[in-house]
């Protein structure tokens, strides 16, 4: 199988990296030029790149039948420090952590080109400045969830409303706003989750089951949740960091298994992965904490057939691949291939 790891432009880094994954090994077989493409998403035909950079941008690729990779377009990704990008119906959502905004675009049906974005800007919230710092879906396909990890909220918009529009958002204030307005007054349908102050939600996780789940980059804890918008209810919250309240540490990727079974976070820092079993009633337990020999994973990510792990060190300069038995992950290394500044990884 294929997977593409985005970098950041530095140590030698060319960019995008082709890797071919078999049996627990990987070995690089191509690259493509890219400025800091730190975030990446594919639909197997094209893959799709963020430019993390202060006049950020967003760039599209075709995949040739050899995994190869011929740049299509790109446009502006309507704010700075884009980090994260989401595919769903034709359109491709990107999340801009700089400027707390996030930017919607139509993709071109005959070769997936991106044409021109709309965006819709966060405000601060008593004093904080807002950072978006992903777009995800929920499985039911009916809601855009994007995680503010400068005012600790997730803004829930529904996929068919014409509420995702260019207009910025003016908050009202109260604790969780169903009435968010525009400019102009229109109703804007956007619903607001505050997560406790000072968690910093960075990544969300989806269950199908019902349940979701966001790590705080701030306060190293898991949040789980039942229940979308308004609907939604905090039902637990677990560390995934061996040493709680470090200034040092910073949560970072959340994934679920395949098979859903199992929960997984990153630690930088302490640099430490966080494996979580998933209950019937969507809970997380049996614990398990585990120190990796790189530094600062970024990213990781279960192959999609669920046997093996990888996980992006972005300061060592590294993929460490750990292997899973019978379902469950074991974070038995196997591995490690040298790419320099990796921060995501994206299996076709």
């Amino acid at each position: 199988m294929f997977a593409y790891i985005g970098t950041y432009s530095r140590n030698g880094s060319a960019g995008i990296y082709r890797i071919e994954f078999e049996n627990g090994q990987a070995r690089i077989v191509g690259e493509t030029n890219a400025i800091n493409p730190s975030w990446l998403t594919t639909d197997g035909r094209r893959l799709y790149s963020v430019r993390e950079t202060e006049q950020g941008a967003v760039e599209a690729f075709a995949i040739k039948p050899n995994g190869s990779l011929e740049r299509i377009n790109e446009q502006p990704s309507g704010g700075s420090l884009p980090c994260h990008l989401a595919l769903r119906g034709g359109k491709l959502y990107a999340a801009n952590w700089g400027s707390g905004s996030f930017g919607i675009f139509n993709l071109r049906e005959f070769d997936g080109a991106l044409e021109p974005g709309d965006f819709i800007s966060y405000v601060e919230i008593n004093g904080a400045q807002p950072h978006a710092h992903q777009c995800a879906f929920t499985p039911d396909g009916e809601w855009l969830a994007v995680s503010d990890m400068g005012t600790d909220r997730i803004v829930f918009y529904p996929l068919e409303s014409s509420a995702l529009s260019p207009a910025p958002l003016k908050e009202c204030g109260c604790d969780r706003c169903p009435h968010d307005t525009a400019p102009n007054n229109s109703p804007i349908t956007g619903l607001t989750v505050n997560v406790p102050r000072g968690t910093g939600p960075r990544h969300m996780a989806f269950a199908d089951d019902g349940a979701w789940y966001v790590v705080g980059e701030n306060s190293c804890e898991v949040l789980v949740y039942q229940g979308y918008g308004s609907d939604a209810s905090l039902i637990e919250q677990k560390p995934c960091a061996k040493r709680m309240g470090l200034a040092t540490n910073y949560a970072s990727s959340m994934r679920l298994s395949p098979d859903g079974g199992y929960a997984l976070c990153a630690v930088r820092g302490e640099n430490t992965l966080a494996l979580f079993k998933r209950a019937p009633n969507g809970t997380l337990a049996n614990t398990e904490i585990f120190d990796i020999p790189g530094d600062w994973p970024r990213d990781v990510v279960f192959t999609p057939d669920g046997r093996y792990i990888l996980v992006a060190c972005e300061r060592s300069d590294e993929i460490i691949i750990y292997s899973a038995a019978e379902g469950k992950p074991a974070l038995r290394q196997i591995s490690r291939l040298a790419i320099p500044a990796p921060a995501c990884i994206s299996f076709i």
